[in-house]
């Protein structure tokens, strides 16, 4: 099961988007876009690890990292826009087990992730780098997949898309859930986005993508990964 990151965005802040990378990367990305919402999930849904995305001037997470710790121990990792020392002080001595500003690489996002995650797991608890299912292989270190021992490539989306719905194999996983780990908005995109996106997905690992062995289609339900 993919380790689940709760992604806390400001919406009147953009930064760069995470969301869909971070899936790429074998994690299960849900967005809470206020304080409602992350308290929402810290109350019944028990995220992995928080990601707080402090991105406004003037924001540096101190008090909503102290907020956090009154009401749970899950580890939190702050993204600021700015180098900030005495915000950066302030959020690790309220709570924060890393602190990290703008600009930073995805590789460098997630190895700190992984870091935290080791540190707050069980001992048995070890985080995939690979995933295997059927003829399908994911390299999740290397973001490399190959299908009947060859390599193949896809687009960072549609890779997504596909670790997405291997983590979830013999699950149905909904359109809508899918469009959530891209980040798509449920009114700005046409519904049938994701078909069209399942369709070049098949394209590249199926054998034969009109009569898919893999990711199959549940009628008014969404789709399933079958080894």
């Amino acid at each position: 099961m993919s380790r689940r990151i709760l992604l806390v965005e400001e919406e009147a802040c953009t930064g760069q988007p995470l969301a869909g990378p971070l899936a790429a990367e074998g994690f299960g990305v849900v967005v809470a876009a206020d304080r409602a919402g992350l308290r929402e999930w810290l109350a019944h849904r028990d995220p992995d690890l928080v990601l707080l995305e402090l991105l406004c001037p003037g924001r540096d997470g101190a008090e909503l990292c102290r907020w956090i710790r009154d009401r749970s121990d899950v580890p939190v990792i702050l993204v600021a826009a700015q180098e900030d020392e005495s915000a950066l002080i302030r959020a690790l001595v309220a709570g924060a087990d890393d602190y990290l500003t703008m600009p930073f690489s995805l590789q460098e996002l997630t190895a700190r992730i992984r870091a935290v995650l080791r540190r707050s797991a069980p001992p048995e608890i070890l985080l995939p780098d690979t995933m295997e299912a059927g003829d399908v292989r994911i390299d999740l270190t290397r973001h490399r997949l190959t299908v009947r021992g060859q390599p193949a490539a896809l687009p960072l989306f549609l890779f997504t898309l596909l670790v997405t719905l291997m983590r979830n194999r013999g699950r149905v996983v909904s359109r809508e859930e899918l469009r959530d780990q891209l980040g798509l908005s449920d009114t700005s995109n046409n519904p049938r986005t994701i078909n069209t996106y399942i369709r070049r997905i098949r394209a590249v690992i199926e054998a034969d993508p009109a009569r898919p062995r893999h990711v199959k289609t549940i009628r008014g339900r969404g789709y399933i990964f079958d080894p």
